[in-house]
């Protein structure tokens, strides 16, 4: 697999990921190698989402066991795998009593015009 991702240019960290995330797969299975297939990398990434890890965790699993699957074993590129949707996550917002508070501490006025501005 290692060679198969340097020959498509794959960067070092995303190849170590990807055989990371083979590896777990791997050695997660329960039965024997006739049970990897579609339904197999299904489960296993349902499996990831009720562990409560991150839809990109679970997507990258996806991508790196689609990888495995087309271009190791040469089986033909499936489209089963259904994908987390992408988590939206609200950034962090000060109360008004935290920017208060921010605003006391500065000693030079001209600093303030800066922040309402």
């Amino acid at each position: 697999m290692r060679d198969a991702l340097v020959a498509r240019g794959y960067s070092s960290k995303t190849i170590k990921a990807y055989i990371s995330q083979t590896e777990r797969f791997f050695a997660g299975l329960q039965g024997t190698e006739a049970s990897i297939n579609d339904a197999a990398v299904q489960k296993y990434a349902l499996a990831l989402l009720a562990k409560g890890l991150s839809h990109a965790y679970v997507n990258q699993a996806i991508s790196a066991l689609k990888f495995y699957f087309h271009h190791v074993l040469k089986q033909p590129k499936s489209s089963a795998y259904v994908r987390p949707k992408k988590e939206s996550k609200l950034p962090d917002v000060l109360s008004l009593d935290e920017v208060m508070r921010l605003l006391k501490v500065v000693k030079n006025p001209k600093s303030i015009r800066l922040f309402c501005t």
